[in-house]
């Protein structure tokens, strides 16, 4: 899409100089103004058609690329907060496993050594 659209924009660029160069040219060729106006008038119309859908074009392409800006952003904010969490679960089992640990080898209970075991 974004080919296509830079291949419109090289167009419309091409065009402008096109018709700047012919304005230029009508301009200092011709000794009745009427004409190099009225020429210059209806190239000024197509040229507003082509802007209209140019400016049509960049703003749709905008609203998608903040569209996808936003979405990686997004994507972004929910990674990191699914590491912290992680990071603070792993930390909270490791904490209880050495609690746990610690206590294991006190007292007389049942699971230890004992007679007749």
């Amino acid at each position: 899409m974004s080919q296509i659209l830079d291949f419109a924009r090289i167009w419309i660029l091409k065009i402008l100089r096109i018709l700047e160069i012919k304005r230029a040219h009508n301009f200092a060729n011709f000794g009745n103004k009427n004409i190099s106006r009225d020429f210059w008038q209806l190239e000024s119309e197509r040229f507003g058609v082509l802007k209209v859908d140019y400016d049509a074009i960049m703003e749709e392409r905008r609203r998608v690329r903040e569209e996808e800006e936003r979405l990686q952003k997004e994507f972004e904010d929910k990674t990191y907060n699914a590491t912290v969490i992680q990071a603070f679960f792993r930390s909270y089992k490791v904490r209880k496993m050495i609690k746990n640990k610690g206590k294991k080898g006190k007292g007389k209970g049942k699971g230890g050594k004992g007679k007749g075991k």
